[in-house]
């Protein structure tokens, strides 16, 4: 298995965009990289170059200037350590459920996917069908991941709280 040094960063740069529920693509087109690139940072294997931190922390200030923030310092720096000025108010920041596209599926089972294979010490690959299996049959039970988490951690045989 590959190395993934900048593991840590990338799973922090995930849940920022997931917030704003943006797709890799868009936060790709607003940072001027590729989806592809952003699929390399949030895995880890690569970590972005100083301009393109710049363009990336750029990108989250259209939101909140405290997520801009928040990205410059998943990567050790600060937005003025790159030359940024911020603008955005948080008073005034784009509200992820009233403005930003809805989350693709398949960036919330990427993300499960992504969590759960590096737990386990697992490719992707080899886990993906039977990791979308399970959650098809979570979903047709109505128990959401969380939910059948808790279940799993009980031991056998233990009664339910009430």
């Amino acid at each position: 298995m590959a190395s993934k040094p900048h593991r840590a960063a990338g799973l922090e740069l995930i849940a920022l965009r997931h917030k704003y529920r943006l797709l890799q693509s868009e936060l790709g087109r607003a940072a001027g990289v590729s989806q592809h690139t952003i699929l390399r940072w949030e895995n880890g294997y690569r970590r972005p170059s100083r301009d393109q931190l710049k363009q990336l922390v750029a990108a989250f200030d259209n939101y909140a200037e405290k997520d801009a923030r928040a990205v410059a310092a998943v990567y050790g720096t600060t937005p003025e350590e790159l030359g940024l000025t911020l603008e955005t108010d948080d008073d005034e920041a784009l509200t992820a459920s009233a403005t930003a596209a809805p989350l693709a599926a398949r960036d919330a089972v990427d993300l499960a996917l992504y969590r759960v294979t590096d737990a386990l010490g697992v490719r992707a690959a080899s886990a993906r069908a039977p990791l979308v299996a399970f959650l098809q049959k979570l979903a047709a039970l109505g128990l959401s991941v969380d939910q059948a988490a808790a279940l799993l951690a009980e031991p056998p045989g233990a009664k339910p709280e009430a």
